[in-house]
């Protein structure tokens, strides 16, 4: 993952959002995760619970 994804990755988990995956996953695995991030720290985003900057982290289209 991305160092601006790893570090997500260290918001979502602290929020209890989801459980960290381990590096040892394939490309499509890693890609999914990323995703699943994104998704958890946009709607983190809405509700308020955290302020975020997705400057640097969003979907690849």
């Amino acid at each position: 993952l991305h160092k601006e994804v790893q570090a997500a990755v260290g918001v979502v988990a602290k929020g209890g959002l989801l459980v960290l995956h381990t590096p040892l996953i394939s490309r499509a695995e890693d890609k999914a995760s990323e995703q699943m991030i994104i998704h958890a720290l946009s709607n983190q985003k809405r509700t308020g619970a955290i302020e975020w900057s997705m400057s640097s982290v969003g979907p690849s289209s």
